[in-house]
């Protein structure tokens, strides 16, 4: 059999699994019978499955598990299951639904009477065999839509359309593609550690700026590693892994003062930038557009005390009221988890869009950390040296890139130094590329800033 799935759809749905999959056609209504016989003659103990579906108002959606099928009546427990809708209303528009972690017990359900079923949220078919019926088969109803599933306040008119009626359903063996391209998907030149630690540390800004430094703004949600990227880029300049930053896990931010962080070279040479760490983003107690503008504009002094309850304004403490040139922000990084991109916040990227249109009119220029690479391949936890072949990050930097409405050139991937007691050449030398990109960046906005005070 040949799948039937699009390019988007393969993309996606390898997205969400963490690395680059094929999807081998198992199951299909176009080919099989439509009931829980057939199904289970064809699918059972094959591993990882995803069942699709197609209904007759254009809504692709299914649901994914990394447990067998099977004949013998029980619930399965699977923490990685998850729900997924791909089309809504013939328009690719993915979206990921996760397992309750309390539910997970109940990920699936088993029996020689029923298709494929997750939870009580939703059942394709039981024992059949159906008949097609003016186009469709007519999927199982929820029984309780969202109980064992974490819909995000999605209704069953959100997840499909309200519309059970199918025309098709699929069912695909999940197994593991190529993980890297022949060649490097981004030319990184000859990307030599110790010529890369001079040329950063040689670095100076545009003279005619008059600057002693340029400012880099690091803003990202919660835990995606902010505090984290300082960490790294110290470590490789002192030559051993340092934790000068506060970083790791949290429900909130812990980064709750604004500080702009040195960097000194292991002669103690301060080098001439500065990684200036705002509070991580939240969907609820994070900062407003308005107070990222505070930062980017200069009005943040270094030292200021986070408060989420309290307004940033002229009178609040901490609060520079004329800032110079030289306390603006000269490139905005965003950072972002690239474990979590399938599920990042709406609310955050609502945030994110009203802080750039802010961005764009100063003309500041914009790139983003693609963090925590390791998580979504797990050849890149042990050897990063194929970070620039891997095809998993390729499509991540895709996905990225039309996210934030910014060039695949401005997206930068990485790995931060956290669970490592040792530094490694590879984590060096993305850690360097990244920041070089963005010095180049900066130093572009600086000639930009001179010549526009050239023609006033």
């Amino acid at each position: 059999m040949t799948s039937h799935l699009s390019s988007h759809h393969r993309k996606q749905l390898s997205t969400w699994l963490g690395g680059n999959k094929q999807f081998k056609l198992l199951y299909s209504t176009a080919v099989d019978e439509c009931g829980a016989s057939a199904f289970h003659s064809k699918c059972n103990y094959l591993g990882a499955t995803v069942t699709v579906a197609r209904n007759t108002t254009e809504w692709v959606f299914g649901g994914y598990t990394s447990v067998s099928w099977g004949v013998t009546p029980s619930w399965c427990y699977d923490d990685r299951a998850f729900l997924f809708r791909l089309d809504r209303n013939g328009s690719f528009e993915p979206k990921k639904y996760r397992i309750k972690a309390e539910h997970a017990g109940r990920a699936t359900y088993q029996s020689s009477s029923l298709g494929p079923g997750f939870g009580e949220d939703i059942r394709f078919f039981q024992r059949g065999p159906y008949q097609e019926s003016d186009g469709f088969f007519p999927c199982e109803p929820a029984r309780r839509h969202g109980l064992n599933y974490n819909m995000g306040g999605d209704t069953a008119t959100d997840f499909t359309g309200n519309n059970l009626k199918l025309s098709e359903i699929y069912v695909y063996k999940v197994q593991d593609a190529d993980v890297e391209f022949d060649n490097p998907w981004r030319n990184i030149g000859n990307a030599d550690h110790l010529k890369l630690v001079t040329q950063i540390e040689d670095y100076c800004p545009v003279e005619e700026a008059k600057l002693d430094h340029v400012n880099l703004l690091l803003v990202g949600a919660v835990g995606s590693g902010k505090s984290s990227y300082f960490n790294t880029i110290n470590s490789v300049f002192r030559g051993h892994v340092t934790g000068q930053a506060r970083s790791g896990s949290a429900t909130h931010s812990l980064t709750s003062v604004f500080k702009t962080y040195k960097v000194r070279s292991k002669t103690g040479t301060t080098l001439k930038f500065r990684l200036c760490d705002t509070r991580g983003l939240e969907e609820v107690r994070g900062m407003k557009p308005e107070d990222l503008v505070a930062f980017l504009d200069g009005h943040v002094e270094n030292g200021f005390q986070f408060n989420p309850l309290t307004k940033l304004g002229p009178d609040t403490r901490g609060y520079r009221k004329s800032p110079s040139f030289g306390d603006t922000a000269h490139c905005v990084v965003f950072v972002v988890d690239a474990s979590t991109v399938d599920v990042f916040s709406d609310k955050i990227l609502e945030v994110v869009k009203e802080f750039q249109e802010s961005v764009n009119a100063r003309g500041v220029p914009q790139v983003i950390l693609l963090t925590k690479v390791d998580k979504v391949c797990p050849v890149l936890d042990k050897d990063l040296s194929g970070l620039f072949k891997n095809i998993t990050v390729s499509d991540l930097v895709d996905t990225v890139a039309q996210m934030f409405g910014l060039p695949r050139g401005c997206v930068l991937p990485i790995k931060n130094y956290e669970k490592e007691t040792e530094l490694d050449v590879n984590m060096d030398v993305t850690a360097l590329l990244s920041l070089q990109q963005i010095l180049r960046l900066a130093h572009d906005y600086l000639y930009y800033h001179v010549d526009q005070n050239d023609d006033t």
